[in-house]
């Protein structure tokens, strides 16, 4: 009985071992598009791309950390412009917020908040990593029945809890 139980275990944990051999590429390409989209991202729209340091003025009562309302004044050439923008108070961060502004009309600008690049450059990584990871498992599990049955038993232990183990 032990021995059927044991070669039940060790067949389902195959099976998932190669599920996720052939499902971990299709994560890696996600992952790795996410990470190009940020490092992109990052760049800018191509049309703002100076960058200079505004000052909030005439913020709508709100609470701290909190999107608020408010007027973003900065300067470039000497000539003030304004910007109406929601701008997140409380954090030391954006006392000044940084204005991109576009260098052919220096009145379109926007709060610059595209996402810091190195965010890609980890997305990336771990699209490299999820294929070497599935690899490991399922060279671990057809190469060790007592790997193969671990994953077995975690499989269907995980799904009769509901996901909670």
């Amino acid at each position: 009985m032990a021995t059927g139980i044991g070669n039940t275990l060790a067949q389902v944990g195959d099976l998932k071992a190669k599920i996720g051999l052939y499902v971990s590429p299709i994560i890696a390409i996600i992952f790795c598009c996410v990470g190009f989209w940020l490092i992109n991202a990052s760049k800018g729209d191509g049309i703002h791309t100076q960058m200079v340091t505004g000052t909030i003025q005439n913020i709508s009562p709100c609470a701290p950390n909190k999107a608020c309302t408010s007027n973003v004044s900065y300067m470039v050439s000497g000539n003030t412009y304004t910007i109406y923008a929601t701008v997140q108070m409380g954090k030391q961060v954006n006392a000044n917020p940084q204005v991109a502004y576009n260098p052919k009309n220096p009145a379109d600008a926007i709060i610059n908040i595209e996402p810091p690049s190195f965010m890609g450059y980890i997305f990336i990584c771990l699209g490299f990593m999820v294929p070497l990871l599935a690899y490991g498992v399922y060279y671990l599990t057809t190469h060790s029945r007592t790997f193969a049955q671990l994953e077995g038993a975690q499989t269907l232990l995980g799904g009769l809890s509901g996901g909670r183990l």
